[in-house]
């Protein structure tokens, strides 16, 4: 910042707080709750809080309707750097305090916005079609007609455009230099016969580069084939499943028959059938097991992922597998 804008700081350091060349200080003309903030403004400007400090200064202002502290508030804005924010503060101050402000304050308010307006761009922002409602920044410019001018700070801006019959326009534009800049912003019309989202509000609205609300459709009911084969799936694992219990308990069966057979490592010669008897048994079980277990997950998924509506859509899914037993539970 060059030297005539040190000497503006200074001087709006200078006048946040005694302004001498009034007749009264502010802290005489103001009362109660309008007092307190702007004394806590004070000592927060002093230890350099001016974020705080600006919110402080405002609320007094709000209180009070006191435009000195228009003054206060531009001051703060200098300091965090917000430029476009100090010079609609100062341009209130001087609409607002006209007739009660002396010539030295007017004249030092009118330098102190020649000089702001250097570092900023004064924007204009057209839209189409007129009579959209424009948000800059979530802060609401009105209804524009055709266009509106407006100083920006260099960097980037979220613009909110809307209007009915019209597709709701979100985008980020940026600033990159000072001085003169134009944007322009159309929108689009809503296609016959196709909903379009109801805009949230502004203070909800998260800004995105061109994000615009598009139609929703609810998703395709379920097939019935879907359903079907996820029953059928589940059934026929079930049925693998009793078996392959019932192969597990041959298989054991046989086994303990082989076992009669034996006397320590002396076996009878129809030993030998009773094993490979047991032991094709055995593996048909597990077989029987593995396949229960791949039916009714496939049968489950199918239901789970193809709900007969969305009031029935599944909450859950559980599936347990045991050493002879697989459970599937959940809502279908």
């Amino acid at each position: 910042m060059h030297i005539r804008s040190v000497a503006t700081v200074l001087f709006l350091t200078h006048l946040a707080f005694a302004e001498q060349n009034a007749p009264r200080s502010l802290s005489e003309e103001l009362s109660g709750a309008a007092l307190a903030s702007f004394e806590q403004a004070k000592d927060l400007f002093e230890h350099a809080d001016f974020s705080t400090a600006h919110a402080k200064f405002k609320a007094a202002y709000q209180s009070s309707k006191n435009a000195r502290l228009l003054w206060n508030m531009a001051a703060c804005s200098t300091k965090l750097k917000r430029y476009a924010s100090a010079i609609g503060e100062a341009e209130r101050y001087l609409r607002e305090g006209k007739g009660t402000l002396s010539g030295e304050q007017e004249g030092r308010a009118n330098a102190f916005l020649a000089d702001m307006r250097t570092y900023v761009a004064e924007a204009t922002l057209t839209v189409q079609p007129g009579g959209s409602a424009l948000h800059v920044d979530r802060e609401s410019r009105g209804v524009i007609q055709d266009s509106t001018t407006m100083y920006l700070d260099v960097g980037s801006h979220d613009v909110q455009v809307e209007k009915a019959g019209f597709e709701p326009l979100r985008e980020t534009f940026v600033v990159r230099e000072v001085g003169p800049v134009t944007f322009r912003f159309a929108l689009k019309p809503v296609a016959v016969g196709s909903p379009v989202m109801v805009a949230a509000p502004v203070s909800a609205v998260t800004p995105a580069v061109r994000v615009v609300a598009a139609a929703v459709e609810p998703p395709p009911a379920a097939s019935n084939g879907y359903r079907t084969a996820g029953w059928t799936g589940v059934g026929l694992g079930l049925a693998a499943l009793g078996g392959g219990a019932f192969m597990h308990l041959q298989a054991r069966s046989a086994g303990s028959d082989f076992l009669a057979k034996c006397q320590e490592s002396v076996c009878d010669a129809s030993a030998s059938t009773l094993y490979d008897d047991a032991q094709s048994k055995a593996t048909t079980a597990s077989l029987l097991y593995a396949g229960a277990g791949v039916l009714s997950v496939v049968g489950a998924v199918l239901l789970w992922t193809n709900p007969a509506s969305e009031e029935s859509a599944p909450k859950a899914l559980h599936l347990q597998i045991g050493a002879a037993s697989v459970a599937v539970g959940g809502a279908f």
